[in-house]
This record gives C-alpha cells, sequence and structure tokens, in this order.
C-alpha cells in the first residue's frame, strides 16, 4: 500500500544519462533553451516528433544527471522556460 501522496523514490546509479521529452512550438527555441539549461554538461538534442500541421514539436533530450536534485532541477528549469509548453 502507498502513503496518500507520496511518489515511490526511484533507485537510480549516478551519474547517469535521463531522458526528457520537451515540447514547444519552435525547435530552435526549445534547442536554445536546452543549450542555456544544460550549458556545458553532456547531452544528445534529438527530433522526436511534430504534429500533423507542424505547429508543435518534440524534442527527446538525453541529459548526464548527477543526483536526484539535479535531474529535477533539469526537469524544472525546462518547464519553466517559456519556449516549453510541456516536459515528459
Amino acid at each position: 500500500m502507498r502513503d496518500s501522496g507520496m511518489q515511490p523514490r526511484l533507485k537510480l546509479t549516478y551519474p547517469c544519462e535521463w531522458p526528457y521529452v520537451i515540447i514547444g512550438r519552435s525547435e530552435d527555441e526549445l534547442r536554445a533553451a536546452v543549450h542555456e539549461i544544460v550549458q556545458n554538461r553532456s547531452h544528445t538534442v534529438n527530433l522526436s516528433h511534430m504534429s500533423a500541421q507542424g505547429r508543435y514539436i518534440s524534442l527527446k533530450v538525453l541529459v548526464v544527471v548527477h543526483s536526484d536534485d539535479d535531474r529535477i532541477g533539469i526537469y524544472r528549469a525546462l518547464n519553466d522556460h517559456p519556449a516549453t509548453k510541456v516536459v515528459i
């Protein structure tokens, strides 16, 4: 039985590569956001999907993270960036 409102803690071995999928309207703006947030950290960015009308685009971002706080911090920074609509 799970405690109410508590998320199970992931058991990861750090450092590790962590995937994020970011969705927005402009590939260039999304790529700039990734570069701004991850800076010189080891990462890759690949086109994941484009909507049928081309209004939305998603990128898969793999970033080397060093701790739970690091992983969550990058998620929050990507989520808070004006170029991103959704981060998965």
